[in-house]
């Protein structure tokens, strides 16, 4: 008898426990879970750069015999583009999503490491040396053209975006079909 209860006991409680594991009330996701993709999506591309140095000669007897130097600086220099996420709005309404973003963006621009190349022309009898400020100007205005071209790159910003709105969606059905919904994305693109 009391196997019998000890065996009834055990199947009631696997039951029971079996129940409350498939009871479980499924959680619509917080605006916040889908809002937080947003770090995620950037672009980079990378650009070979030339900075040009000219150092002309410098008037007066002790610049007899100077020649005007030129001097090229080569290096690889990334720019990262992608978008303003202070900006994105999210509009949850039942399985209707709406999603607001603004155009992509340049965020950053670097040069890597290691990849700086200088070349120098000749130096005549009396030295003209071209000067770390001068060289630091031309490698600042080659960056400051580097910008300028990635900013007015319309397929390089459309693609930043498309990624951001690619990667944005992933995740929200990701979070849809942990929770077995399926939403309707409506995208908003807004000029900043």
């Amino acid at each position: 008898m009391i196997k019998k209860t000890i065996y009834f006991f055990f199947i009631a409680c696997t039951i029971i426990s079996l129940n409350a594991c498939s009871s479980q009330e499924k959680q619509e996701p917080a605006v916040e879970q889908i809002r937080s993709i947003c770090k995620l999506a950037t672009l980079e591309s990378y650009y070979n750069n030339v900075a040009e140095v000219t150092q002309d000669t410098e008037k007066g007897i002790t610049h007899i015999f100077e020649k005007e130097r030129k001097m090229w600086v080569e290096y690889t220099g990334v720019v990262s583009l992608g978008i303003d996420f202070s900006k994105v709005k999210l509009d949850i309404d039942g399985v209707n999503v709406t999603i607001t973003i603004p155009e992509a963006e340049v965020l950053y621009i670097k040069e890597i490491p290691d990849t700086r190349k200088i070349t120098v022309s000749q130096d005549g009898f009396n030295s003209n040396k071209i000067t770390s400020d001068t060289q630091t100007g031309a490698i600042k205005k080659a960056q400051d053209n580097m910008e300028e071209a990635a900013k007015n790159n319309r397929t390089l910003l459309l693609n930043a975006q498309q990624r951001a709105k690619d990667m944005i969606k992933s995740y929200v059905d990701k979070i849809g079909s942990a929770f077995g919904t399926t939403y309707k994305i409506t995208w908003i693109s807004v000029d900043v």
